[in-house]
């Protein structure tokens, strides 16, 4: 176990959100510890606003569009002698120690190869969760002032519990993920609590750097890159343990402007879990049978009625199963797919 503190290099990826992606790097500059370089990829360059070149530590490239492709571009212009990189989405507010607490789950945690923090705005309503509103909800939030002594080895008993709890009575990530929510929204009850969870949620991922010659994003899951972050997570936890810090506290924005189209969101909802599984990456009941290939088409179906975009996702869905049907598994056959 190290003080040192590691270098991390924030990695965001963005494109067409120029005023967006603006607001989460100015938010960056209320961290208590600053990234030593912040690494903005976007397709073109009216993806970034005049203003945001101007910010200090921030590299913007040029790279190739799609969320998977982007990133794996992003990596490979990273100066070395970082020792972690912290992705993040474009919209994204983050609690001013986020940044001081992963640098620390890391230093504490030799084993730890992927981590994350918790989205308190998980099952909010997207329309309610402008930036003043993530900013409010972060504020209030009890703050734990812990001394940073759990390590991944020797965990709490509270986290021991979650620990077995986990591990014995679901593998499903949202079952993790809310317990880490629960945690980290009651008040402080004195060290810092690591959670063992399945999967890390993309919008804010921290992975050691040397594990990126290893593992990468799967380029195949195209675009928005439906479940990118199941597929890297499960690639990391072979080589070691992956935990979100319910200390590390976030409000994911899930904007919805930019991102792909309802109908290959649809496609994507049941072609790329599939795609995961076929690879190892994913449980079949949970994660692709319960979670996708029966949940997501039903919910589609239900709304369907009175949703415009519930219709287009069921159509996406639908030529999904006429794909797979053909024996075609396929997730970047999404890009063939138009309005």
């Amino acid at each position: 176990m190290t003080d040192v503190n590691p270098e991390l290099v924030v990695i965001i990826c963005s494109a067409n959100r120029a005023v967006i992606l603006h607001e989460t790097l100015v938010s960056l500059a209320r961290q208590t510890h600053s990234p030593e370089h912040i690494v903005v990829c976007v397709p073109d360059e009216t993806s970034v606003l005049a203003s945001t070149r101007e910010l200090p530590r921030t590299r913007i490239i040029i790279g190739p569009r799609g969320l998977t492709a982007q990133r794996n571009f992003a990596v490979s212009q990273v100066a070395s002698g970082s020792e972690l990189i912290l992705f993040l989405d474009d919209d994204v507010e983050l609690v001013d120690r986020f940044i001081a607490r992963i640098r620390s789950t890391f230093a504490r945690c030799p084993d730890v190869v992927l981590a994350g923090g918790v989205d308190i705005g998980h099952g909010e309503s997207a329309a309610s969760l402008t930036r003043e509103a993530a900013r409010h909800l972060l504020d209030i939030t009890p703050r734990k002032q812990g001394r940073d002594q759990t390590s991944f080895q020797n965990l709490s008993r509270r986290g021991q519990f979650w620990r077995w709890h986990l591990k014995h009575s679901t593998r499903n990530s949202g079952c993790a993920l809310c317990v880490a929510k629960r945690l980290a929204l009651e008040p402080s009850t004195g060290d810092s609590v690591l959670i063992n969870v399945p999967n890390i949620v993309g919008c804010a991922m921290c992975v050691r750097r040397s594990l990126l010659f290893k593992v990468r994003f799967d380029e195949r899951l195209v675009r928005y890159g439906y479940l990118e972050d199941l597929d890297f997570s499960s690639q990391c936890r072979r080589h070691g343990g992956v935990v979100v810090d319910t200390r590390a506290i976030l409000v994911h924005l899930t904007v919805p402007s930019g991102r792909s189209s309802e109908l290959r969101r649809g496609f994507s909802e049941v072609m790329n879990p599939l795609y995961i599984w076929s690879k190892g990456n994913a449980s079949f009941f949970r994660t692709l049978l319960f979670s996708h290939l029966i949940r997501r088409p039903l919910e589609n179906l239900v709304r369907s009625g009175w949703s415009h975009a519930a219709r287009e996702r069921l159509k996406g869905n639908l030529v999904a199963f006429s794909r797979l049907l053909r024996g075609a598994l396929e997730p970047d056959y999404v890009l063939n797919l138009r309005d």
